[in-house]
């Protein structure tokens, strides 16, 4: 008794392998990219963590930069406001 047995021609084969070979090289970077962005936040957070007082100093400068900034602009629209009345006093 003769079974029909299907026989997967070579080139089937082959592209099954190559198919099976790319999708587990896709797991495995896409592991590595995972691992990758995960070191690099842990990095980050040590640095910070490490210059914790460098970097509260440098954020509490630039916050008071951008305060004086913000201070000296509203003191020279109120000093340009108040030259502004001046001159309305003295033209009427």
């Amino acid at each position: 008794m003769k079974t029909n047995e299907l026989r997967i021609a070579d080139w089937v084969w082959v592209e099954q392998r190559r198919k099976f070979r790319m999708e587990r090289n896709a797991d495995f970077f896409e592991h590595v990219r995972g691992i990758f962005v995960l070191l690099f936040f842990a990095a980050i957070f040590v640095f910070i963590h490490n210059h914790q007082v460098e970097v509260q100093i440098a954020t509490s400068s630039r916050l008071h930069q951008l305060a004086k900034n913000i201070t000296v602009s509203d003191k020279l629209r109120q000093q340009a406001l108040k030259h502004e009345d001046e001159v309305e006093q003295i033209s009427q």
